[in-house]
């Protein structure tokens, strides 16, 4: 029965790692617009460079897991074919969601472009609350996620204990969603000198929240892969790196070009980027290196080291490369890190079970 399993599910890999790719192709142009919309404040066109990215990636992904589909069902016996209708069922497993994701995604898609015409392209706070485009986070979020699904679905026969690769960027991917629809509250993107200049009290509340939220999403990620999976080496830096990559795409301070694809822009873009890079780095060592020598003695230990890791590096990251000035008194910056260990420490004591688990 288990070899028997094992074929079936063979050639799905492939088909993962096209899903993890073309998830990126999604993720890429989503944020490659937030990027247009920061830089070009007065952007009135829905036909757009970078919306073409996106919705390709959108149907570069749908389309792929269509064509699975089709092979995958069409080479059942006729009498072993669930109706092709039943896409939850025809599909391969964990592609499901891919089909339906798209049709949600083409119909958010048309309704942008009507939303568009009717209202106007959205400013400041507005594309993220934007109904059409919280239909295409939804439409595009079900196909991103589902090499992730396909995981999912191995180790629920028993076939896989490890996180592969292609699971892995789709859970970053994803992770990364969920941030570009909280990127108002991302220290390292918006108002970075107020944030870690902290010059007022009012500056440093803000600086706060914004940390606890991104410190509260990262660990929900990781508890979630925690419960659930044994992690591969350099999983936390592949993870956070990728992460960072995105998340630097936002990070316009100081850059004055959209051409971020020549050798000039990427040098900018990595110049500008590198303060987020660094604090993912530092992050993702520490989470291998918490799974490694922490996690074995239980999950609140792990967890407490990603809260305070996460936001230390980030005060770190800033200090040692800008020239902002950092108001935090020490009892500010460190206190923010010691509170962000204790969430990790506290949730870890919530969810853990009776019996850690060994990564």
């Amino acid at each position: 029965m288990k070899e028997q399993l094992e074929r079936q599910f063979a050639g799905h890999r492939l088909l993962d790692w096209m899903g993890a790719f073309t998830g990126l192709w999604i993720i890429l142009g989503m944020y490659i617009d937030a990027r247009a919309h920061r830089m070009l404040p007065g952007l009135e066109s829905f036909f757009t460079p970078w919306h073409f990215v996106f919705y390709t990636g959108g149907l570069a992904l749908g389309g792929t897991a269509a064509l699975a589909t089709y092979a995958w069902w069409s080479s059942k016996d006729a009498q072993a074919r669930e109706p092709i209708t039943r896409i939850w069922r025809a599909a391969p497993a964990g592609y499901g969601g891919a089909l339906l994701g798209w049709v949600i995604f083409a119909i958010s898609g048309v309704a942008d472009l009507a939303w568009h015409l009717a209202f106007g392209i959205e400013v400041g706070l507005e594309p993220l609350l934007s109904p059409s485009h919280l239909g295409l986070a939804i439409g595009g979020g079900l196909m991103v996620l589902c090499p992730y699904r396909a995981a999912l679905a191995r180790k629920a026969q028993g076939l896989q204990s490890e996180l592969d690769w292609p699971a892995l960027l789709s859970i970053t991917w994803t992770y990364s969603a969920v941030v570009f629809v909280t990127q108002h509250t991302i220290p390292m993107v918006d108002h970075l000198a107020l944030v870690f200049g902290g010059e007022h009290e009012l500056h440093q509340s803000f600086g706060a929240q914004k940390m606890f939220i991104q410190t509260v999403v990262l660990l929900a990620v990781l508890i979630h892969l925690d419960q659930r999976w044994t992690l591969r080496r350099f999983s936390g830096v592949v993870m956070m790196l990728g992460h960072g990559a995105l998340v630097s795409l936002m990070m316009t301070h100081y850059q004055t070009s959209m051409e971020f694809w020549t050798l000039a822009g990427i040098s900018e873009l990595f110049s500008e980027g590198r303060i987020m890079l660094a604090s993912c780095l530092m992050t993702g060592v520490a989470i291998e290196l918490g799974l490694r020598h922490l996690r074995p003695h239980g999950l609140s230990p792990y967890l407490a080291l990603i809260g305070g890791v996460w936001v230390g590096s980030m005060f770190f990251s800033v200090w040692a490369l800008t020239d902002i000035e950092i108001h935090w008194r020490i009892s500010g910056w460190m206190g923010m890190a010691a509170s962000m260990a204790i969430l990790g420490w506290l949730a870890g004591l919530v969810v853990s079970k009776s019996e850690p688990v060994t990564n």
